[in-house]
């Protein structure tokens, strides 16, 4: 009976029901498959996301939502239609459609409780095969470039840079986006995990990745995770353990493979003297924003321009205000804000690029964070010690995340 009740107060909280597996396949391939390229290049999974809002009823706060985020996306693409050229508009175009529909991620909703056991497999195997690519990527660098150019072609166009510096990308085309997937992934892993032995085995592999990509806001991104999942109080013996047997294997890997590391230390060095004598550094691209801020409704569209030549801010926040105007990032950032404590560290993690790198233009990053924020906002399916009977139904029903969702179950 008291399970019937559950039942019923998240399914009014919720527009409709799907199978549970398709959530499964949506997370399968964020991990793993390659775009698919029509027009844009989109992940499979959109299809069925697509396909599952199609089919429900859209209530009063999810119309809200949207039309609030869209409205001014729209009004700035029109503007850009009359200021820019017609390149430039079809871009605009498209990555506002992109947006938008990576936005949709953040309306599924995944019974964590359901799919729990196959999702931590899942994430094991992703480990496991991050680590593999990366042995690759150092190894049998003919081997990733032909994998990275006839599989995961959206990877393509920075290859030759990543491995100049030998940053490793994954299946991104941005070290840096494969950093703040790793952390991210990590954060999700460690809240989900329950089997010591599989977490001792698979943090230092995601921290292993994390070093790869050379990138200083995924350093920050896997100390947050590292201080919320060792500062907790809670097993903390058992934490400790794991903490010096994580440090132990990384110490053997570190002097097994001592050569490799210190001329990859060497071109991490260099990559970063490089980028400094460049200029143009993210500080500078603030003070140029709060000198320009858009206080307007909407913006000139994606693409910016100063003083006749494109500006990249190198942030999603001045982005944003500069493309489609002062409400649109206020409005993204109380979307994604984290309802639950357990949303709190994948939500730094998303912050870091958000306001000195980039999120939202890569499809892969940008929904894994929304699929994850939903999953990890479930407290009942995150509680240390599980609960039993009515007491865990209780706290079921004041756990819920209540922004507006479709459902996926089993």
């Amino acid at each position: 009976m008291e399970e019937k009740s559950r039942e019923i107060l998240i399914s009014e909280q919720m527009p409709g029901e799907i199978n549970g597996w398709l959530g499964i396949f949506i997370v399968f391939d964020l991990l793993f498959l390659p775009r698919l390229n029509f027009l844009i290049s989109i992940p499979a999974s959109l299809i069925v996301v697509l396909a599952v809002l199609s089919t429900k009823s859209i209530g009063r706060n999810y119309l809200c939502v949207l039309l609030f985020i869209a409205l001014p996306i729209f009004a700035s693409v029109l503007v850009s239609a009359r200021l820019a050229g017609s390149e430039d508009v079809v871009d605009n175009v498209k990555r506002a459609l992109q947006l938008l529909s990576a936005i949709a991620y953040g309306f599924l909703f995944i019974r964590l409780a359901n799919v729990r056991r196959v999702l931590t497999n899942l994430l094991r195997f992703f480990f496991i095969f991050a680590l593999c690519a990366l042995f690759i990527f150092y190894g049998r660098s003919e081997l990733y470039a032909v994998a990275i150019s006839n599989i995961y072609t959206e990877a393509a166009s920075s290859l030759q840079d990543n491995y100049l510096y030998q940053r490793f990308p994954y299946i991104f085309a941005d070290a840096n986006s494969a950093g703040y997937y790793f952390a991210m992934i990590l954060a999700g892993y460690l809240t989900l995990e329950k089997n010591w032995k599989w977490a001792v085995i698979c943090v230092p592999m995601g921290l292993i990745a994390i070093a790869s990509t050379q990138s200083r806001g995924a350093y920050i991104g896997a100390i947050a995770v590292a201080v919320a999942y060792f500062g907790s109080n809670r097993n903390l013996k058992l934490k400790l353990a794991i903490l010096l047997l994580i440090i132990l294997m990384l110490s053997g890997f570190g002097m097994a493979y001592s050569e490799e590391i210190a001329g990859f230390l060497t071109l991490s060095e260099a990559r970063l003297d490089s980028e400094d004598d460049f200029g143009g550094g993210r500080f500078e691209k603030y003070l140029y924003f709060l000198d320009n801020i858009n206080l307007l409704p909407f913006g000139t569209g994606y693409h910016l321009f100063r003083e006749g030549l494109e500006f990249r801010p190198h942030s999603d926040f001045i982005r944003l205000n500069l493309a489609y105007g002062l409400f649109l990032a206020p409005a993204l950032l109380y979307y994604v804000f984290p309802r639950r404590r357990a949303q709190l560290v994948i939500f730094i993690i998303f912050a870091i690029p958000f306001f000195i790198n980039t999120i939202i233009d890569d499809y892969r990053l940008f929904c894994t964070y929304l699929i994850f924020y939903g999953l990890l906002g479930q407290d009942q399916a995150l509680s240390d010690e599980v609960q039993s009977g009515a007491e865990h139904v209780k706290s079921v029903q004041y756990n819920v995340d209540t922004r507006p969702m479709a459902y996926v179950s089993d």
